[in-house]
């Protein structure tokens, strides 16, 4: 493996961990949000298990279009 790829594996990896932290905060925005709408903690649950699942499904530039133009 060049220097070369070794900076993209490096780059990706923090990516990584930046998505994560992201993923994380994002939750956290969800929580406090449905706290503050004393939202019944079920509802908060499947809230949190359909976002999790978009986090699977959407990659970061398509949530931040769909967040952009709602």
């Amino acid at each position: 493996m060049d220097k070369r790829n070794k900076m993209m594996d490096k780059k990706e990896i923090m990516e990584l961990l930046n998505e994560q932290w992201s993923n994380a905060a994002c939750c956290g925005y969800v929580i406090k949000t449905c706290t503050s709408l004393k939202l019944d903690k079920s509802i908060v649950n499947l809230i949190l298990k359909e976002l999790r699942n978009s986090f699977e499904i959407v990659t970061v530039e398509q949530a931040k279009k769909i967040y952009y133009d709602s």
